[in-house]
């Protein structure tokens, strides 16, 4: 099984897992969202987290916000056990593509196409590029 974790400065990654719930139902207790609030200290949630690694055969996948911040450079401690990967700047593109494939668990080969599938979901929409299509009509 693969176990999905939702990590972030603040609300963030608990407001991705309401979308996600939205968009495909009750994902289960497989995903979970972890926030880090004003005065708490990654370093307690990695505690937790990596006593339930390192006693599981489970896959973990770790999504986070930013990468280099501080509950990313926590949690990248975690990369030392082969069944953690860790991604960082997560969006819904990604999260959603990482919850799909999940069922059987994620091969290493398929990482590179969740970044690419993160990526593909940021786009541009602006007047200029409209009038300029327009104009060469």
């Amino acid at each position: 099984m693969t176990e999905i974790i939702l990590a972030s400065h603040g609300s963030l990654s608990k407001g991705l897992l309401n979308t996600l719930s939205m968009i495909v139902g009750n994902p289960g207790d497989h995903v979970r969202a972890y926030s880090l609030n004003p005065g708490e200290n990654p370093r307690d949630f990695l505690n937790e987290l990596e006593l339930e690694v390192t006693r599981s055969e489970n896959q973990y996948i770790i999504m986070t916000d930013i990468q280099g911040g501080s509950v990313h450079t926590a949690l990248s401690e975690l990369i030392q056990y082969p069944n953690v990967a860790l991604f960082s700047g997560m969006n819904l593109p990604m999260a959603l593509e990482v919850l799909t494939r999940s069922q059987n668990g994620i091969d290493e080969s398929e990482f590179e196409s969740l970044i690419d599938s993160s990526r593909m979901g940021i786009g541009l929409l602006h007047h200029t590029l409209t009038a300029s299509a327009d104009e060469e009509f």
